[in-house]
């Protein structure tokens, strides 16, 4: 059986999309959003920037 990490890699490498960003959060699970808000933010705050 595969690993999610290589089902994953293997999906990102095929997505199609004008942008794409990819900002691992190794201490956060499925709920980045509130198990790590302050980087959650700084990750949304570059992608904005980088316009």
């Amino acid at each position: 059986m595969r690993s999610l990490a290589v089902l994953f890699d293997q999906w990102y490498r095929t997505l199609q999309a004008p942008r794409k960003h990819l900002d691992v959060v190794d201490t956060a699970g499925h709920n980045v959003i509130f198990e790590e808000p302050d980087r959650f933010v700084a990750a949304l705050d570059r992608i904005l920037a980088d316009g």
